[in-house]
């Protein structure tokens, strides 16, 4: 097998992985190093936390029979179609009736009384002073020191949908680039948003799992981040998908899913949107001040010509491999109905066994993955098993301690390493700021009998915005190990000089030490 380069470098996602926005998505380029480097010719690839499913696109384009799990059912279904991919022909033919169904449905919910067309509205939420009643709009009041004050009294305004906060349309930007701010297309607006004859959808009904770090009160379901003409758009579509040739329906589906965000109020508008296209970008359920309802229909077009390049590309890279080096049979499997460690267990009892397992775990409490699907599983209409999440949260129900996080690692790791072939590898890739959770996953690779080879640092393709301003704070890039069965080298601090080597931070290393 190849050596890994001596310097690894992530690329930005090529266009076939860019299908959903996923967190954590590892970069292309370096899952096919670490897999031609430690994978054998035709070997078999386990990916008990496959998120999006690079992982399996990648081992299926070297030749390689993989199997992915996950536990999220919306993360199981991007990576369903980014590793199977349906046929570009077939596809395009059901995306343009897709497409054409929806605009039938919805173009006159987002046409203008002159013929023009809405291409998204600005909402501001309205707040009632607490200390005098006076109603405001947060449009009217610029923030100072990132506060808005009442206008009647200097008391501190709250905006937010904790207590079923209003809001009223105060912009209208047209598809022609125009930017309208006259009463009567405003009212005509505020009518068409939130108009009682839009159905609403019984499937977003979904209460929120509690949760103030994410900004999830309680009470709060999938259906209060729509307005009610953006929430029967979505039913709209969700019932095409139903009606969708079964072929097509996954991928079909994940677009719908990837659109979906932008059909929330969960997109600020910052600066006018002159700085880039709507976004759900901050790590919650904020519904900003001033936000924006997008005419759902032009995000559909926008991720239909994404979904077609970018399973263009896969097809191409999958299914037009040559024979000799492309696994036929079995298909790539992406199982998550009973939870990582449930499907582990069937599938020792059916002694499958894998040369190379790729172990991404979640980064304990960096990211509450399944909290943070919740508006696309609701639209899936797929039940969510939050009991068996390898996590760490403090949400109000069912919440996840670093205790639980490690015991749960522990028997993901120990399940796998149990399918482990012969001479086969683990490969790790993780990173957090908290010595707690590097001290669970260790303990569970130690616990699994594993010992660390080797241990790469891999440098981003982009530095995010929040380690530019606080390096501190943040983690940049991400360490790749291999760990190998059998007993641990005679050196004690074997493992960890392979850390400190790699440029794990050194108070990092020590705190992890518990020999």
């Amino acid at each position: 097998m190849p050596d890994l380069p001596e310097a690894l470098i992530a690329a930005k996602h090529p266009p076939e992985y860019r299908l959903h926005k996923y967190w954590a998505r590892k970069p292309s380029n370096v899952v096919a190093a670490f897999l031609r480097a430690f994978a054998p010719p035709g070997g078999r690839v386990l990916d008990p936390f496959c998120g999006s499913g690079v992982v399996l696109a990648e081992a299926r384009a070297l030749g390689l029979d993989a199997t992915g799990i996950d536990l999220n059912p919306a993360a199981a279904l991007i990576a369903a179609v980014t590793a199977n991919p349906p046929d570009p022909g077939v596809f395009d033919a059901a995306l343009a009736g897709f497409l054409a169904a929806a605009r039938a449905a919805l173009e006159a919910d987002y046409r203008l009384p002159d013929g023009g067309v809405l291409r998204y509205a600005v909402h501001s939420l309205i707040a009632a002073c607490p200390a005098c009643g006076t109603p405001a709009r947060a449009w009217d009041i610029p923030p100072i020191k990132r506060q808005r004050r009442c206008p009647a009294c200097g008391a501190i305004l709250r905006f937010n949908l904790a207590g079923g906060t209003a809001s009223a349309v105060v912009e209208v930007v047209t598809t022609a680039g125009e930017r309208r701010h006259d009463p009567a297309l405003l009212a005509h607006q505020q009518a068409a948003s939130t108009a009682p004859g839009h159905a609403p959808s019984a499937f977003m009904d979904v209460t929120l799992l509690p949760n103030r770090r994410i900004l999830a009160h309680p009470g709060l379901t999938a259906a209060d981040l729509f307005t009610p003409r953006a929430r029967h758009a979505a039913g709209v579509v969700r019932g095409l998908l139903d009606a969708a040739p079964e072929s097509v329906r996954p991928a079909l589906s994940a677009l719908a899913c990837a659109a979906l965000a932008g059909f929330t109020r969960l997109i600020p508008y910052r600066a006018g949107l002159s700085g880039g296209g709507p976004a759900w970008s901050v790590p919650g359920f904020w519904v900003a001040p001033i936000h924006i309802e997008h005419n759902p229909l032009l995000l559909l077009d926008s991720w239909a010509r994404r979904y077609r390049a970018g399973l263009g590309v896969l097809h191409a890279r999958l299914d037009g491999q040559p024979p000799a080096t492309v696994i036929q049979a079995p298909a790539q499997a992406v199982l998550h109905d009973l939870g990582a460690q449930a499907v582990l267990h069937d599938l020792g009892a059916q002694s499958a066994r894998f040369d190379l397992i790729f172990l991404d775990p979640p980064y304990g409490d960096s990211v509450p993955y399944l909290e943070f699907s919740a508006v696309w599983n609701a639209f899936l209409g797929r039940p969510v098993e939050y009991g068996r999440e390898v996590v760490v949260s403090d949400r109000e129900a069912q919440p996840a301690g670093w205790a639980v996080y490690e015991a749960r690692l522990a028997e993901v790791v120990a399940a796998s390493v149990g399918l482990l072939a012969p001479g086969g590898a683990v490969v790790v890739t993780f990173n957090n700021l908290d010595s707690r959770a590097w001290a669970a996953l260790l303990r569970a690779l130690r616990g699994a009998g594993l010992r660390c080879a080797e241990v790469h640092h891999v440098a981003p393709a982009v530095i995010s915005a929040k380690a530019q301003f606080a390096p501190d704070g943040s983690y940049q890039g991400d360490f790749w190990a291999v760990f190998r069965p059998g007993p641990r080298p005679d050196a004690p601090d074997a493992d960890w000089a392979a850390l400190l080597a790699a440029g794990l931070p050194p108070e990092v290393v020590k705190m992890l030490n518990f020999e």
